[in-house]
C-alpha cells in the first residue's frame, strides 16, 4: 500500500513538472521568454504599455473634468478661472475638440478675439479629423 501511494503521489508531482517543460518547448519554438531576465524584459514592456494606456486614459477623462470645472465657472462668469482650466484640460489631452472649441469661445467672450477665433478653429480642425 505504501508503495502504491508513493507512485501515485509521484505522478502527481511530475504533473507540474511536465507542464512546466511544455512551457519552455512552446517557448523556444515560439520564440517566448526563455529565462527570467527575458521574461522579466516582456513583463516591464507590457507593464509599461499597460501603464501608458492607463495614463493616457486617465489623462483625456481628467481633461474632461477640468473642462466641465470651467464650464461651470463660465456659468458665474468666473474667466479668470474658466480659461487657465480650459488650457490645462487642453494639455492634458491635446485631441479634445471640445476643450480647443471652449477655449476659443470663452476667449472671445473677453474680448480676445484673434485668439479665440484661432482656437475654435482648431477645435473644428481636430473635430473633423475625429469625426
Amino acid at each position: 500500500m505504501i508503495g502504491t501511494a508513493s507512485v501515485g503521489l509521484s505522478k502527481r508531482r511530475s504533473a507540474p513538472l511536465d507542464a512546466a517543460q511544455d512551457v519552455r518547448e512552446r517557448a523556444a519554438r515560439e520564440g517566448e521568454p526563455r529565462d527570467r531576465e527575458d521574461h522579466a524584459a516582456a513583463g516591464a514592456a507590457d507593464f509599461r504599455a499597460g501603464r501608458d494606456d492607463h495614463l493616457g486614459a486617465l489623462a483625456a477623462s481628467t481633461a474632461r473634468a477640468y473642462l466641465a470645472f470651467a464650464t461651470a465657472h463660465v456659468w458665474a462668469e468666473r474667466f479668470d478661472v474658466a480659461i487657465p482650466e480650459t488650457e490645462l484640460a487642453i494639455e492634458l489631452d491635446p485631441s479634445n475638440a471640445r476643450a480647443r472649441a471652449g477655449l476659443g469661445n470663452r476667449l472671445e467672450l473677453i474680448g480676445r478675439t484673434d485668439e479665440g477665433i484661432a482656437h475654435l478653429e482648431a477645435g473644428l480642425r481636430r473635430h473633423r479629423l475625429l469625426g
